[in-house]
């Protein structure tokens, strides 16, 4: 009976010392609706709105007000963002995976206030929310 309890004690330590992880956790960025969005464009009270697709992509329609650097020149176009690392930037793609590289080398560069659009440039579009078109930088 004392080697099983002292066997369940041993367990119970390995199983707490494998599933914590000596890492910082992931940060995940809050996610901001199309709606609230909106809301705060409407109000001129937008953040940063960043378009983080091809030129190509956001030449033919992006959300209004937003900038373009695509998530392949992020890193290199760093200085074209706020100094203000705790300014707040509203990242978005066609769907999600680019927005999320884009947000990772913003948290890198040490940018702190970092929001997903959720449903990214396809929900805002399929909503028939306000675009802009052609290139602006």
């Amino acid at each position: 009976m004392h080697t099983i309890k002292l066997q369940t004690v041993l367990l119970s330590i390995l199983i707490a010392l494998t599933s914590s992880s000596c890492e910082a956790p992931v940060q995940k960025d809050a996610d901001i609706t199309a709606d609230v969005l909106l809301q705060k464009i409407n109000n001129n009270d937008a953040p940063l709105i960043l378009d983080v697709r091809t030129e190509d992509e956001f030449s033919r329609g992006h959300l209004p007000g937003a900038v373009n650097i695509s998530h392949a020149e992020i890193f290199s176009r760093l200085s074209e963002l706020p100094s203000n690392k705790s300014a707040t930037v509203v990242l978005h793609c066609q769907a999600g995976p680019r927005a999320e590289l884009a947000a990772n080398v913003l948290r890198e560069a040490g940018f702190s206030n970092l929001l997903i659009l959720s449903g990214h440039y396809a929900e805002w579009s399929d909503r028939n929310l306000p675009l802009e078109q052609g290139v602006t930088r």
